[in-house]
């Protein structure tokens, strides 16, 4: 896939999260914001376009842009109390090299009245011969060597490990992976797809396919399956 076709994709999943920003109450904005450092959040749907492209420009020591992502679990049935309600994606390339794009995700959670967040890093496979030579996600406790207070990451837990292996073969497929783990499938990504691209119909069905892919829909049955059941007889 193209990066104009991966652009676009991204450029309407942000303007999306942006008009939900736009409803969420100032207090818990300010809040954020505070927590996010002084980092620049896009909070103009005008301007989520030039944004996207000057993140390719930008060097890996500069704190990046964050984009609002959809607020899911407001809009639609099905909520679930204990899933972040705030979360933003932050578009990175190492090296500068547009195919290596990685995702940095910024989860928030207010146990209480303290309001934490996770940080995620969805990242492309390092050099072959190394330990993370796949593509992969790991916590974070900084971005781009601006530190991000991750208070609910106790302090013994390592951010290199676990690493876990995303099935994600390019970078559509990363950015992809990283919307879902946000908002599910079923009552999420899905309604989310549908109605991002209710206008382009072809691009509605590829999106579709390309996350049922990722995440092994439809699954096989045990009759059509050819390898062996966990089930004992």
């Amino acid at each position: 896939m193209s990066n104009g076709e991966l652009e676009e994709l991204m450029r309407r999943y942000a303007v999306r999260g942006v008009r939900d920003w736009k409803e969420t109450d100032r207090m818990v904005c300010h809040e954020v914001t505070n927590c996010l450092a002084a980092s620049t959040i896009v909070e103009n749907e005008n301007l989520v376009p030039g944004a996207i492209k000057k993140a390719k420009r930008e060097s890996a020591g500069v704190s990046p842009r964050f984009f609002p992502v959809p607020d899911t679990c407001r809009r639609w049935k099905g909520r679930r109390s204990d899933r972040p309600r705030i979360s933003f994606f932050a578009p990175r390339y190492p090296d500068g090299i547009q195919s290596r794009i990685a995702f940095d995700l910024i989860s928030f959670v207010s146990p209480d009245e303290h309001r934490y967040c996770l940080v995620f890093r969805f990242e492309p496979a390092d050099e072959l011969q190394s330990s993370h030579g796949y593509p992969h996600i790991q916590l974070s406790r900084s971005l781009s060597r601006r530190a991000v207070p991750v208070g609910c990451v106790p302090s013994w837990l390592p951010d290199s490990y676990p690493a876990f292996p995303l099935p994600a073969r390019d970078s559509t497929e990363r950015f992809l992976s990283m919307a879902v783990a946000i908002h599910g499938f079923e009552g999420g990504m899905k309604q989310l797809i549908e109605e991002m691209f209710r206008d382009r119909p072809c691009d509605r069905r590829k999106y579709l396919e390309r996350v049922k892919a990722l995440l092994g829909i439809p699954r096989p049955t045990l009759e059509s399956s050819t390898g062996t059941s966990d089930r004992t007889a």
